[in-house]
């Protein structure tokens, strides 16, 4: 049994942390961030230890960072005063020893054991911004963490990859398919942006239930679906490149009876006028509805022959085969397109988040300014469409509701710009300047569509806006994707990647690599 007989000369005591003497310490001892605002919010939960000098005053032995942490905070300190202080060698010999067993065997909470109080919390009934409050977390990062504790994949990759809890969110949210945990881990390790590649991840899975529930509809008209691409192999083509023996193009219609016709399902891009009208290409669309029609992906069955070398070897005409080429490297050319486009579209919901978190901030960030400044000065299109159009989107990514609109100065004033008005009213001079700047923001996002990343981004005509609007987000942080990349004049880091022709426009496409997860062999159009 342990003897606590011997007198005890302790003395407990609740202290200004200013008044303490920080003692000498094994290592050096800078407050942290994350425990000054825990001790602002709960106080110094454990007391120091320390020992009275030879002049009355009151030195930390243990608990130094606390201390440090308090003063940043002002918050009080529990002390615990030991005795008087000993200034032998032995007595320093102890010093070090006992900081250094104080130190040595402390064990840090793992990042999955930090995610999971936020749970225990929420199930004692805490709203998450309550929990957000209490654990000095955003309500999206208790959202978070919830889903990470719930996946097994996500609280492992939490705490032996480093990733942050946002990220491990994004874990949670494909934790079922390993292959896509892991390029997420990876990603992560590579310092990549997983929201981009989250974002492609859901827009495949959409892909992917329209087009199961396309083939169900074909299947159903007695179809027969094949995932073959053609030209792979010699016995499977398009119909429309099938020869007889003379040379001449298969009747389509008359191929219907073929033992090898099937169709293969492909992905096009459309133009639909607001009637319901659709075009296949864009060059059909007549001039005076051409304002008025937007682009659509659509699923198509495209006929295909899997017994091809029944039909005749005849040498097609020299013009049938230009032809056919030629709607060969058209349908290659828009393949790549579409491809580009779909990653543009996944790509504007991740940028505009990110703007809409960066526009939080109170002050402006260094060189957003002289940005400010030249977009202002300048006053190319994509400001001055903004100015006219009332700054929707610059509303909608500061999270500002639009006001009434009222009449002011002799005139009419929107809404949006009213309710804008009103933010900067209420608003510090600081802040002002960063409504400013997402005004400017908002109206070069908008300016931003599809055709973007096929730009010249050096035409001083069509792609120098765009460039210095995305060169200057990525300088304060954002983490572009490949197309993004392109529209912003950057490297990608594809050495010898070539680009469809900024004319071009998609076509039929078959859905890729991310659409047939689960569905067997590859489709990609070729």
């Amino acid at each position: 049994m342990v003897d606590v007989s011997a007198e005890q000369t302790w003395v407990v005591q609740v202290m200004d942390p200013t008044e303490l003497e920080l003692g000498d310490n094994i290592w050096e001892v800078k407050p942290d961030p994350e425990l000054v605002a825990s001790i602002r919010d709960v106080g110094v939960l454990e007391p120091v230890t320390a020992v009275r000098t030879a002049e009355g005053r009151i030195k930390v032995r243990r608990g130094a960072h606390r201390t440090l942490c308090a003063i940043e905070a002002d918050k009080p300190v529990p002390v615990i005063v030991v005795g008087d202080e000993d200034t032998t060698t032995e007595a320093e010999i102890e010093r070090i020893v006992s900081q250094h067993a104080e130190n040595k065997y402390r064990r840090v909470m793992l990042p999955s054991e930090n995610a999971n109080v936020a749970v225990q919390l929420s199930g004692l009934g805490l709203s998450d911004t309550k929990i957000g409050k209490r654990l000095q977390m955003t309500r999206p990062q208790v959202k978070a963490a919830k889903a990470v504790v719930s996946s097994e994949a996500a609280s492992s990759a939490l705490d032996l990859y480093d990733l942050d809890i946002m990220q491990a969110a994004l874990v949670a949210e494909f934790a079922d398919d390993q292959g896509r945990v892991d390029e997420l881990v990876w990603a992560a390790r590579s310092g990549r942006s997983l929201e981009h590649i989250a974002a492609r991840y859901r827009q495949a899975d959409e892909d992917q239930a329209a087009r199961r529930a396309y083939v169900e509809g074909v299947e159903a008209e007695g179809l027969r679906v094949i995932q073959t691409v053609p030209g792979s192999t010699d016995s499977v083509r398009y119909v429309e490149y099938l020869t007889d023996e003379d040379g001449s193009p298969v009747d389509p219609e008359a191929h219907r009876t073929c033992p090898g016709h099937a169709v293969r399902i492909e992905q096009s891009m459309v133009w639909v006028a607001p009637d319901g009208q659709v075009f296949d290409d864009d060059d059909d669309v007549p001039d005076e509805i051409r304002d008025e029609v937007h682009d659509e992906y659509r699923w198509t069955a495209i006929p295909v022959c899997d017994k091809a070398t029944r039909h005749g070897s005849g040498k097609p005409s020299q013009n049938t085969q230009q032809a056919a080429d030629a709607r060969q490297q058209k349908r290659e050319d828009r393949a790549a397109v579409i491809t580009g486009n779909k990653e543009w579209d996944a790509a504007v919901d991740v940028r505009r988040e990110w703007l809409r978190n960066f526009l939080k901030r109170k002050t402006m960030p260094a060189g957003a300014v002289a940005f400010l400044a030249s977009e202002m000065l300048t006053a190319h299109y994509a400001v001055t469409d903004a100015f006219r159009d009332h700054h929707p989107l610059a509303a909608d990514l500061l999270g500002i509701t639009p006001a009434d609109s009222e009449y002011v100065a002799g005139h009419w004033r929107d809404g949006t710009t009213m309710g804008l008005r009103k933010a900067a009213d209420e608003a510090s001079d600081k802040r002002r300047l960063v409504i400013l700047l997402a005004i400017v923001l908002g109206g070069n996002e908008k300016a931003l569509n599809r055709q973007s990343w096929r730009k010249d981004p050096y035409n001083k005509t069509s792609g120098c806006e765009q460039r210095e609007y995305l060169q200057f987000i990525i300088d304060q942080g954002y983490q572009p994707c490949r197309v993004e990349l392109l529209a912003a004049g950057l490297p990608t880091g594809e050495e010898g990647e070539s680009e469809p022709e900024a004319g071009d426009d998609a076509d039929h496409q078959a859905e890729g690599d991310d659409a047939d997860e689960g569905e067997g062999e590859a489709d990609t159009a070729v």
